[in-house]
């Protein structure tokens, strides 16, 4: 079952005892049912403006497409009509409190990539046309003008996706959930596949008397891949843990055919 205080939320503080210098994170909380996500990677944004100004455009928007490729994301509000190094000052202040809150912000420390063009000695375009300042270049972000949605400049985001993939590692996915099968385990029992337990006479008369609602032919066609146990958790009432132990017990004296 999902965790119920599981959801997104956002922190935005100031660095470098500057009001206007604020690092935004964009963080998802935690869940049981992600157990490969405990620690996720993460971005950090730093939108653009020829370092006059900061575009909403390329902050929030692209944090949150980052977010929902399971990174933890962050936007830093730099500083700007300033002398350089200062924004890099604040790059490296930003860098060094997500790391210092890595455990409690849900990061890995080993596994941050910051978006930017600060101390990049050039810049390579990987498309033939296209603007700058494109954000993400949809619709949504596009500020309402034309010249800033370019559906091929657009790819862009999956290919960075793609990249930070290659370079920082993806979540493990590599596990079997699947339900294993009676014959599998060489036994019944409620955490195994029920599709063959119900072929079984002395079976089904035991799942019957806890789950009545299997009688249903296509019920029990739709439920036949799935554990007992998943379909007890499935119930407006589940039958509690004791319960489910006494099925259990009853199901694995069952010789298996």
């Amino acid at each position: 079952m999902a965790d119920a205080a599981a959801q997104m939320r956002t922190e935005t503080i100031s660095l470098r005892g500057r009001p206007e210098v604020e690092l935004t994170a964009y963080l998802l909380d935690p869940s049981s049912e992600l157990r490969n996500a405990v620690l996720r990677p993460a971005v950090l944004v730093f939108p653009g403006g020829g370092y006059r100004g900061l575009s909403d455009r390329e902050a929030e928007p692209v944090a949150m497409a980052y977010l929902a490729e399971g990174y933890q994301a962050f936007v830093l509000r730099y500083s700007v009509r300033t002398e350089f190094p200062e924004p890099l000052f604040d790059a490296e202040e930003a860098l060094s409190v997500i790391r210092k809150r890595g455990a409690e912000w849900g990061v890995d420390p080993e596994r941050i990539a910051a978006m930017d063009e600060m101390g990049i000695p050039f810049e390579a375009h990987i498309f033939q046309n296209g603007g700058h300042g494109l954000s993400l270049a949809k619709a949504h972000t596009s500020g309402g003008y034309r010249s800033n949605v370019n559906l091929r400049f657009a790819e862009w985001f999956a290919l960075s996706v793609g990249w930070l993939r290659e370079v920082l590692g993806d979540f493990s996915s590599d596990e079997d959930n699947s339900v294993p099968k009676a014959r599998d385990t060489g036994r019944y029992g409620i955490d195994v596949a029920m599709g063959g337990m119900l072929a079984r006479q002395e079976c089904r008369a035991a799942i019957l008397e806890f789950f009545p609602q299997l009688s249903d032919k296509k019920q029990a066609a739709r439920a036949s891949s799935y554990s007992l146990s998943i379909v007890n958790e499935a119930l407006p009432v589940p039958h509690p843990a004791d319960r489910m132990k006494e099925l259990d017990r009853s199901l694995r004296q069952i010789a298996l055919q």
